[in-house]
């Protein structure tokens, strides 16, 4: 006992820098790597601990592989080394590419103990860290509870309120009758915590899962009225607390109520956001049934979708199901974005194309995208019709961990894949009879009539260019260059206009704001600078545009107040439409 409190106290004391790594691999130590289970901690703070198995092989040409085991799962740790450092002492390295995580820990001279820190890279400079012990041999998830207590069967359906979350979560537990042993998960409306491993003895319930990317624990007691009470951490930077109460009806709000889609957007309406440079989409994209996936390759959650995804897209190849990744990542620095999303691709397979689209927060990323109400989770997945239309979108995703959830999640993927499948096509005649045998005219030029077989859900390709065009308010743009505008042949109502300025449909006003710049030319136009706070960032960038278009200079401080905006297109119109003032 006294040696595994100075091994404890050895990992506090220690300083960060120690481990903070030679990336650079030394030869292999003479001290051989005990190969088999490890029971391994994190140490959370405040005196939590988080338990969870480390297994270790080793090969017949003494490369090492090793383990991590939560309940039925049993993940493969993608690099491990065993190596001397610097200063020739034996060191174990667990990488995480597709988490960018890893853990970097010291063997004890009793050649039987491993002190060091798990570390995750959060990008832009920032890391997180929490220490680690692991020593050799099988040892019990959780040592048992010494109080006296009595024996307690939580298994079963609870119903689970988090003090910091508005949403109920639902806790799945799983326990042998005379056992003190639990398993099960915890599903939330953002997704499942996957797979929980513990005990209940003596009234107190500890459950843990650690995957590289999440250090989950769970602790609780018994109350005497039947409840459960206690707390939740994520590594050593979130904790809070939380009850529960036995409820076998207990369910989830409707994944496919949590945000809505901006009526009237159509997928093409992302063209032009986010990192990506245009176009977005590729030609023969738009028109095909369509599953869109805004994800991070940080979210385990996200990993478990992508399987699905994977399947869904062999699967319905053959009827062009598109199925398209867009990642939002932690950090801003592009390239470790892209390095990441190879570590996914690597990771799953996946042949399914994938952009690096923006980045967390979720308030931003919902600007970033400007067509959806909010983004409550990742993966958040849109559904789109064949006419460009999305048929719905879908918030979370619960993964293996949770059985019987899990396969109606898969069922219910299925059916709106089927949905979308058996879509109307887009119809490119009535797009065209639409237009019109005019050319429609702008400050670039003219756009002259449209082949059918350019034209698309939501637009028209020219010239190797995406054009949106909305043609029941008759405007045509170019997203990423908003002075190649044109506008229906006819002359433009202003009274009707500037009433529109104020129309229910995000579309009307965007339109609005389109013909009344093009028909005053240089005069200033104030009433869009209202606009600039307009709901929707689709119309805050036309606003932005026509501010600088007009040389409204009046404009000039609420411009300033939208240069860094998420959503990429209203801030370079912002940035624009100063330099012109």
């Amino acid at each position: 006992m006294r040696s595994s409190i100075k091994i404890l106290l050895l990992a506090f004391l220690l300083p960060a820098t120690v481990f903070a790594a030679p990336r650079q691999l030394g030869r292999e130590p003479s001290t051989e790597l005990p190969t088999g289970p490890w029971s391994a901690r994190l140490l959370l703070g405040s005196g939590n601990m988080l338990y969870f198995e480390l297994e270790i092989e080793r090969a017949s040409d003494g490369t090492h592989r090793s383990f991590l085991s939560n309940a039925d799962e049993r993940i493969e740790v993608p690099a491990t080394h065993w190596h001397l450092t610097q200063k020739d002492e034996p060191m174990l390295q667990l990488h995480f590419p597709h988490y960018d995580s890893a853990i970097r820990a010291r063997m004890r001279p009793d050649r039987r103990t491993l002190v060091g820190w798990w570390t995750k890279d959060q990008g832009d400079g920032e890391e997180r860290r929490v220490q680690f012990v692991a020593t050799a041999g099988r040892s019990e998830r959780f040592p048992p509870v010494l109080t006296p207590g009595v024996y307690a069967n939580v298994a079963g359906r609870w119903r689970l309120r988090f003090d910091d979350a508005d949403d109920d979560a639902v806790l799945l537990l799983r326990q042998a009758d005379d056992a003190d042993y639990v398993e099960g998960t915890l599903l939330t409306t953002t997704g499942d915590h996957r797979w929980l491993e513990g005990r209940i003895d003596r009234g107190q319930l500890r459950l843990s899962t650690f995957d590289g990317a999440h250090a989950f624990l769970i602790t609780g007691s018994l109350q005497p009225d039947g409840a459960l009470a206690g707390s939740f951490r994520n590594g050593s930077w979130y904790a809070t607390s939380w009850t529960a109460e036995r409820d076998d009806s207990a369910t989830l709000s409707d994944p496919l109520a949590a945000t809505r889609w901006l009526e009237d957007a159509v997928l093409a309406d992302l063209e032009g956001s986010g990192y990506v440079e245009p176009p977005l989409f590729e030609r023969d994209w738009l028109g095909r049934p369509a599953v869109v996936t805004l994800f991070g390759t940080w979210c385990p959650n996200c990993h478990d979708e992508a399987e699905l995804l994977n399947t869904l897209a062999r699967t319905y190849d053959s009827q062009e199901l598109l199925v398209l990744g867009l990642a939002f990542e932690l950090s801003g620095d592009l390239e470790r974005s892209r390095r990441q999303l190879e570590h996914f691709r690597a990771r799953h397979g996946t042949t399914y194309p994938m952009r690096v689209f923006g980045r967390t927060p979720k308030d931003a990323s919902a600007r970033a995208l400007g067509t959806l109400e909010r983004l409550h989770a990742y993966p958040t997945t849109i559904f789109v019709r064949r006419d460009g239309s999305v048929a719905g979108v879908h918030t979370g995703f619960v993964g293996p961990a949770t059985g019987g959830e899990h396969l109606a999640e898969r069922a219910r993927f299925e059916g709106l894949v089927k949905e979308i499948l058996a879509s109307a096509p887009f119809d490119a005649a009535a797009a065209r009879a639409a237009f019109g045998d005019v050319a429609w005219r702008g400050p670039a030029g003219s756009l002259a009539p449209p082949a059918e077989a350019d034209l698309a859900p939501g637009g028209v390709w020219r010239d190797d260019r995406w054009l949106r065009i909305d043609l029941a308010n008759g405007v045509a743009w170019d997203p990423a260059d908003l002075d190649r505008v044109y506008l229906a042949p006819g002359d433009v109502d202003a009274a009707r206009a500037l009433a529109d300025l104020a129309a229910p449909d995000f579309a009307r006003r965007r339109a609005a704001l389109f013909r009344l710049a093009l028909a005053r030319g240089a005069t200033p136009f104030a009433e869009a600078i209202a606009l600039l706070d307009d709901p929707v960032p689709l119309v805050q960038t036309v606003a932005a545009w026509v501010l600088g278009h007009t040389r409204t200079r009046a404009a000039g401080e609420e411009l300033g107040a939208w240069v860094d905006d998420a959503h990429a297109p209203l801030a370079r119109e912002a940035r624009r439409a100063l330099e012109r003032l």
